[in-house]
């Protein structure tokens, strides 16, 4: 009845013309692929990814494009097909880093982690389970973080199981137990519940029976569980295991025949190869040659082909993560090259700024050299000028020059004009004695100089200190 519904909501979002919100879209979508975790058998499951898939891309919903992919890949996982399955994963981590959403990451991330398990690169599952175990809050409906972190403590388990003795059957047991306690506290029934079985047959590799057969039976009497023929058979052949432990041999038969009416047309052959492997043993207990021998052959040979198809899709899984991981290194390496081109330039660049700077610093440095220079040279050019003129003023003095009054304004025009400054009405002979002050004469060189007595020299200097406010007794 689910079934029927499911694909009529499908057609409906195909062929109907009716406006519809991207709201509405989202939601039905998102509940469909909730149901999807659960729906079995394993074709059903993948038409059902398919249809969904197609719904999502005609609406452009990516997160749904992402979540069906995601689903698309546990089928193909189950199937062996490991490297089909990580294309579809690495899609929807694409899908997930363009949308930039955490959760859809959170997925695909964890998709990887089941397949590296599945293809015995132990180590890198664990790792990426821890990672999601980090990040599982950002789930936010309580339902789904709960099934998620139930996986994870399963997948760890599984994933351990490989690597450790039987000795840690109790550390792993604890992490079953994990998973379900994460389980239970999913708020409605689900028609798929593994953790009992997983519980339970830890708890016969233990030989507490009693425990294991509790929680098996926990299963078989569930009725959520009864159309779930996988979840069924598993624990058939987990109890038929339990019985044979005990020497219960006709019971551990009839859950043997339960378990092989329960495994259809498409049971993988791990699952066969397994029960006619009990079988074989249920039969050499019986002491029964014949069908012993018959089902060791049964048993063989769905091994081989496990091991064959197994082995098949393992190398072709192992092809592609190398292809990826050398596409990875390409990139890393390409990126690479672009910071070191980039250092390069900048190198270049800042060389190139320092050269500048440093040219113009120096050119700067010889400019102003040069600028001393020829200070220093026009200093000395007006040194020997004022030197020369000094002398030559000097000697027209001495020569009593008519034009010495001209000539020592011209070079002393400062002088001159404090004078005036001070006193404006300076006659042309008070200005000679003045500028003879100015160059040192003596009262006697100024008189012979200007052919005049030392007397009138005297008395002209007494009339300057008069005029310039000057104190008789100073000497000037």
């Amino acid at each position: 009845m689910i079934h029927k519904l499911f694909f009529l909501i499908i057609i409906l979002f195909l062929f109907s013309d009716a406006p519809k919100t991207r709201q509405t879209i989202s939601m039905t979508v998102d509940k469909e692929l909730w149901k999807l975790r659960f729906v079995t058998p394993l074709h059903k499951k993948i038409d059902c990814s398919k249809k969904l898939y197609a719904v999502c891309v005609q609406h452009n919903y990516q997160i749904g494009k992402g979540m069906c992919l995601i689903r698309l890949s546990e089928c193909l996982s189950r199937m062996n097909q490991y490297d089909e399955a990580l294309k579809l994963l690495y899609k929807s981590e694409d899908i997930a880093i363009r949308m930039d959403n955490d959760s859809l990451l959170l997925y695909s991330e964890f998709g990887k982690a089941v397949q590296y398990g599945r293809l015995r690169q132990t180590g890198s599952a664990v790792a990426l389970i821890e990672k999601c175990f980090s990040r599982a809050n950002c789930i936010r409906s309580a339902d789904a973080r709960h099934l998620f972190r139930s996986q994870l403590y399963a997948y760890k388990a599984f994933f351990l199981a490989g690597v450790y003795s039987s000795s840690r059957y109790r550390t792993l047991l604890r992490l079953h137990l994990n998973s379900m306690k994460e389980y239970e506290k999913i708020r409605y029934e689900t028609e798929s519940n593994y953790t009992y079985n997983n519980v339970g047959y830890y708890y016969s590799l233990m030989k507490k029976n009693d425990s294991a057969e509790y929680f098996l039976n926990k299963i078989l009497k569930n009725k959520h569980c009864r159309n779930n023929h996988d979840i069924i058979s598993t624990a058939q052949l987990n109890m038929a295991e339990l019985y044979m432990a005990d020497n219960r041999i006709d019971q551990a038969k009839k859950y043997l025949d339960s378990a092989r009416i329960m495994s259809g047309p498409d049971k993988d052959y791990f699952h066969l190869f397994v029960l006619y492997g009990l079988y074989g043993k249920v039969y050499g207990k019986l002491r029964d040659e014949p069908n012993r021998l018959k089902y060791a052959e049964l048993e063989t040979e769905y091994e081989n082909k496990y091991r064959d198809d197994e082995r098949k899709e393992y190398s072709k899984a192992i092809t592609f993560l190398m292809m990826k991981e050398l596409e990875i290194q390409q990139i890393a390496k390409s990126r690479l090259h672009g910071m070191i081109i980039i250092a390069v330039l900048v190198t270049a660049a800042l060389s190139l700024l320092v050269c500048y700077f440093f040219c113009r610093k120096r050119k700067a440095g010889e400019e102003l050299k040069i600028t001393e220079l020829l200070n220093q040279s026009q200093i000395n050019t007006l040194k020997k000028k004022v030197a020369y003129s000094y002398l030559e003023v000097i000697e027209m003095a001495k020569r009593n020059d008519a034009l010495f009054v001209t000539v020592y304004k011209e070079l002393y025009p400062d002088f001159y004009k404090k004078l005036l400054a001070v006193q404006p009405s300076l006659t042309l002979v008070e200005l000679k004695v003045c500028f003879c002050i100015f160059l040192k004469f003596s009262t006697k060189e100024i008189a012979d100089y200007t052919y005049v007595s030392i007397k009138t020299i005297q008395n002209r200097k007494n009339k300057l200190r008069k005029r310039f406010f000057i104190d008789e007794k100073a000497n000037i």
